[in-house]
């Protein structure tokens, strides 16, 4: 019930990089690609018009085609947001942005992608020969090849593994006290007022009530509760969470679950304290945090001291990408849309609108003579 649902935008954006591992392990089977052969750079692509210019390079209209067509061809939910134009900029950025991260990156680091490269298709070259004609057809329909996928993934892995060797001890440090909820064992009580339904298994959601019936619940659960009503009788009448039967309670769990105002709530509030009704994407709660554990930075397992050191590389990723788009200057000149057929009949509205408008204006002069007879009036 209380696992995440959403990452922020910026991380979804920069999540593509380690998706493309994922995806690569899967889809591109490129057995007749050898290490040498996988490059940071598209081939055959300087040609054509230019869309975008910047310090020391650019960008053509058939090398964005191909890094879009290849971003689809990872994760098929981009294809909406690629034909949007504003989209279209921002991706070209990021584009920009890659390819100059991607030089800054050390002959180790490019060496040590192409073994992980290599590896990776190793592992696919039976998906190639179980479905090889439709995935000659995929790649034929989106105009890309193997060698333009083993491109893209080179240039994505090859900036993560470059902001991987960027991220300090410090950074590490600065990260923990971020994300330091993330890392709280918290035993607490809870009363779920649900605002919608939400289907696990699409994601979908129904709305159940209005926020303020459901914060007039939660208050009217909280009141009782701070009366000295029992928990198990309240979470039984009014809790729509798996946990109602048994009080409520939610035992020695793993706040990193949990979503984030839950998990917050878990983090600061006062041991013992029944405290304010809390909004979340399922409703509104009221907690009841009976005891946490912070683990120290120093405690931390292997496997919360990789997320904690992704993060932060994430984070460094970020930054550089950021300050890469600033300073290179970059000009974008992509087409401009066509006017859709709706554009164009807002555009026939106002000139019939004005039209109107000035159908009931006075002619040149007519007006100052019909002023200066009121005047003489």
């Amino acid at each position: 019930m209380l696992n995440k649902t959403r990452k922020s935008a910026w991380r979804r954006s920069f999540m593509f990089v380690i998706a493309a591992v994922l995806v690569m392990s899967v889809l591109a089977g490129c057995g007749k690609l050898k290490k040498s052969d996988y490059s940071l750079d598209f081939k055959g692509v300087d040609k054509g018009e230019v869309v975008a210019t910047y310090e020391g390079g650019k960008v053509t209209k058939t090398e964005l085609d191909k890094y879009l067509a290849v971003l689809t061809f990872m994760d098929p939910n981009y294809a909406q947001l690629i034909a949007i134009p504003q989209f279209q900029e921002i991706y070209l950025q990021q584009y920009i942005a890659n390819k100059e991260l991607a030089k800054k990156a050390s002959a180790e680091t490019i060496s040590a992608t192409r073994d992980q490269v290599e590896e990776q298709m190793k592992q696919v070259s039976d998906y190639k020969k179980q479905n090889k004609k439709q995935f000659k057809k995929t790649l034929k329909d989106m105009n890309i090849s193997e060698a333009d996928i083993a491109t893209s993934f080179m240039l994505s892995l090859s900036i993560v593994n470059h902001a991987k060797t960027m991220v300090t001890d410090e950074d590490v440090k600065v990260a923990y006290e971020e994300l330091k909820p993330n890392f709280n064992t918290a035993t607490v009580r809870h009363i779920l007022i649900k605002t919608v339904d939400i289907n696990q298994q699409t994601g979908e959601s129904t709305e159940l009530r209005k926020e303020e019936e459901a914060l007039k619940l939660a208050n009217e659960a909280r009141t009782k509760l701070l009366e000295n009503e029992d928990w198990d009788k309240l979470a039984k009448e009014y809790s729509e969470d798996g946990s109602k039967d048994n009080g409520g309670l939610i035992e020695n769990a793993d706040a990193s679950n949990w979503v984030e105002n839950f998990k917050l709530a878990a983090f600061e509030q006062e041991i013992d304290v029944i405290g304010e009704p809390v909004k979340t994407e399922f409703g509104y709660h009221v907690i009841k945090v009976e005891k946490r554990d912070v683990k120290a930075l120093d405690q931390l397992d292997e496997a919360a001291m990789n997320n904690l050191k992704d993060a932060a590389m994430y984070e460094k990723l970020q930054k550089e990408m950021e300050s890469i788009i600033e300073g290179l200057n970059i000009e974008i000149t992509l087409p401009k849309p066509e006017p859709s057929p709706e554009d164009e009949g807002a555009k026939e509205g106002d000139k019939e609108d004005q039209n109107k408008e000035d159908a009931g204006k006075p002619a040149d002069g007519e007006s100052n003579e019909k002023d200066g007879a009121a005047n003489s009036k």
